[in-house]
């Protein structure tokens, strides 16, 4: 009847023990879920803040060629006389010069803005993958190595109490004291 019971008490604390890990698991699952909601936040961000940039980079480029072509057309024009051809090929080359210059600080601050979002979606990852070891760790050490030492416990206990139950061996035949007469 005891024997029952004991079993009983380890079925217990082995379902407590499953049902514990299982909670554990399940708040690793929410968390699991709230850094990936965070990470597609900040992918979002990044997204809205590229875009604008990526827009005005089109804009640009969309006021600049109908500048350019126009002087293009006055260039064929004024082939005739040097003075207007180098006159506009300075101005062409000025404006040129301006709006280069306007794509290029447009550019670096797009790569500034784009660098600055990876570093900090790269900080968020590396934030939540380091948070994600340390709670797996935290359950390793308080559910699973407890739990071991209370099943050796209870592993010695139920030995000890089987051998305690065990019936007396019967008694062994008592050997003749005349060593000559027992050699076969």
């Amino acid at each position: 009847m005891q024997s029952d019971t004991t079993l009983t008490a380890f079925v217990a604390l082995t379902a407590v023990a499953l049902l514990v890990q299982a909670g554990i698991l399940l708040a690793a699952l929410l968390i699991g879920r709230k850094i990936v909601r965070s990470l597609r936040e900040d992918i979002e961000e990044l997204r809205s803040t590229a875009m604008p940039v990526l827009k005005d980079t089109r804009q640009l480029f969309d006021r600049i060629v109908p500048e350019v072509e126009p002087i293009l057309k006055e260039m064929v024009k004024a082939a005739p006389n040097l003075r207007a051809i180098s006159a506009d090929v300075a101005a062409l080359t000025k404006k040129a010069r301006t709006q280069a210059d306007g794509i290029e600080a447009s550019a670096i601050e797009a790569m500034d803005r784009i660098r600055h979002q990876a570093s900090r979606l790269d900080a968020a990852v590396t934030s939540a993958l380091d948070s994600t070891d340390r709670v797996v760790n935290f359950l390793h050490y308080t559910v699973s190595a407890p739990a071991r030492q209370v099943a050796g416990v209870l592993a010695a206990a139920r030995a000890i109490v089987d051998s305690l139950r065990r019936p007396e061996p019967p008694a062994r035949r008592v050997q003749p004291t005349n060593d000559h007469e027992s050699f076969i």
